[in-house]
């Protein structure tokens, strides 16, 4: 059977403190427990009946403040808006240069087509008047008259002339003779060489002033050098 028992408001009315005494002590000799002097003083119930808070118990924890959120939110987008504008100012200056060196390739290749172009188109005229020319002179023999008369008049005036023609041309002229003497004023005298480096339809003219190239090849030349200037814009 228990003796112990749980005792409630009015019920500890009455109650007397007891205390230990040992057992060799005075004024008891056989020991054990005795009415104290005090008076019985019932603890309060749900709390310790001093100030002292129990062992083991945590201390209330102290009110921490709460970290400024939108500051921290302010510099973080702050960073990220920063690193952002520095990775796309990179990324552009890139795509900047490789559009620049785009640009200068296109450019190059530009060029190229068009200096190639203008080459092929040269070599076609020269090879179109090439044909036209040797058409006309084994049709019109009397040409390289023609071109002597012009090589005269753009001459340095001169009383006497000595001219240079293709063999196959030189009975021609030498026939032609009086009218080149006649329709050049002060010309007096005009000789005739069949020389087989002149081409046919052309003619070499010489004086002691100076010499015309009225070659078929110095010709065809001018007309290269004349199709190069009107290509190029000139």
């Amino acid at each position: 059977m228990s003796l112990s028992r749980v005792l409630k408001g009015a019920a500890v009315e009455g109650l007397q403190t007891l205390r230990f005494v040992d057992f060799d002590g005075e004024g008891a000799g056989s020991g054990g427990m005795e009415p104290a002097d005090e008076e019985f003083q019932p603890a309060a119930i749900g709390r310790p009946a001093t100030g002292v808070a129990p062992q083991g118990a945590r201390p209330d924890p102290q009110p921490v403040a709460a970290p400024n959120l939108e500051r921290e939110k302010e510099e973080a987008f702050a960073r990220g808006r920063q690193e952002g504008i520095q990775q796309t100012e990179t990324r552009l200056g890139e795509t900047v240069k490789a559009f620049a060196a785009g640009l200068e390739s296109i450019h190059r290749l530009r060029e190229s087509i068009l200096k190639n172009s203008t080459d092929d188109m040269l070599r076609l005229v020269m090879a179109i008047a090439e044909q036209v020319v040797s058409c006309e002179i084994a049709t019109n023999p009397e040409i390289v008259f023609h071109t002597l008369q012009k090589a005269l008049h753009a001459a340095v005036r001169s009383d006497a002339f000595h001219v240079r023609v293709n063999p196959a041309d030189f009975a021609l002229v030498q026939e032609k003779k009086p009218l080149l003497l006649a329709g050049i004023s002060g010309l007096k005298n005009i000789t005739f060489e069949a020389d087989a480096s002149v081409s046919r339809g052309g003619c070499l003219v010489e004086s002691e002033l100076g010499e015309v190239d009225a070659s078929i090849e110095s010709q065809l030349e001018e007309i290269r050098q004349k199709t190069l200037a009107a290509a190029a814009g000139e």
